[in-house]
């Protein structure tokens, strides 16, 4: 009788010290030892190192991250970011059904990405992503720029409600205003964004459906893209873009430079011999997409 008194007194005793180090965990957390701690942790279950120099947690509360890093198991950096802010409680990340209301991410810096090769994050994380995903983030860091800016605001419940997303890099920017219904994602407001023209980007986006601007290699100012609201629709269940649907957008690339390529005198016969590179003027482009089908109305050049 005396060793089973023990015993549940022991039992209690335990239970009251693992309830207490949950509540107080957040707080823990944020003194050195604690994130010490919390980035050994982390590190057990990775193959490269992460590090961080602030940990703000609260069960309730807003969470906050500062000076972010993740480096490969050689040391060469994979990501790094300035700060990472959300209104997301602890409780709701463990045991809620929605997603964060608010969410920011100030100064990320990607390591570069190849579609064919593992990258510093793939070998940081011990995943190796399909050749798709690399090709997908290749050409986010391709249009902002390897370090961004990302702000979300939204108010999901049961799978629908507005969001609100701005992402801002060194090479353009993106603004997305619309909400989720009935597993689709569609416009409230014009989506815009603006990015300068790179050798990458031009090689990512335009070879295929406009082969002339794969040459491009600069602009003079941003480009500046607009899609309108009306019929756009992205089912966003299995998230492929190549169901993404817009009825009506705008594309104005202004003045753009180009390399003097022997194909791209294909498309201009007129185009001296003599020149390295050249500049053309382009009228905005209009254009319409129905699930992978670019539609182009026409457009003028000089």
């Amino acid at each position: 009788m005396r060793f089973l008194k023990i015993l549940i007194l022991t039992l209690i005793s335990v239970i009251f010290l693992l309830g207490g180090l949950l509540v107080f965990l957040p707080n823990l957390l944020k003194n050195p030892a604690g994130k010490n701690f919390a980035i050994q942790s982390i590190n057990l279950f990775i193959p490269g190192k992460i590090d961080f120099e602030e940990l703000n947690l609260q069960w309730n509360g807003p969470q906050k991250i500062k000076g972010i890093i993740l480096k490969t198991p050689d040391q060469q950096e994979a990501l790094r970011i300035k700060e990472v802010d959300t209104d997301f409680s602890l409780f709701d990340l463990l045991f809620g059904q929605d997603i964060p209301k608010k969410l920011k991410i100030n100064q990320s810096k990607f390591s570069p990405i190849d579609k064919d090769k593992s990258s510093n994050l793939e070998q940081a994380i011990g995943y190796n992503f399909t050749n798709k995903t690399r090709h997908s983030i290749q050409k986010v860091i391709s249009l902002f720029g390897d370090q961004i800016d990302a702000s979300y605001f939204g108010k999901i419940k049961l799978d629908q409600g507005p969001i609100q997303i701005m992402i801002k890099g060194s090479n353009g920017f993106v603004k997305i205003d619309g909400k989720i219904s009935e597993n689709k994602f569609t416009l409230n407001l014009p989506l815009e964004a603006q990015f300068n023209i790179t050798p990458e980007i031009s090689n990512l986006f335009f070879s295929k459906n406009i082969p002339l601007l794969k040459y491009a290699i600069a602009s003079e100012r941003p480009v500046t893209l607009k899609i309108l609201p009306e019929n756009f629709s992205f089912p966003i269940r299995h998230f492929d873009l190549n169901q993404l649907t817009f009825k009506e957008a705008s594309i104005d690339f202004g003045k753009l430079k180009f390399e003097n390529h022997d194909e791209f005198k294909t498309y201009l016969n007129y185009i001296s011999n003599q020149l390295d590179q050249i500049d053309i003027w382009f009228t905005p482009i209009y254009f319409k997409l129905n699930q992978s089908l670019l539609s182009i109305h026409r457009f003028d050049f000089l």
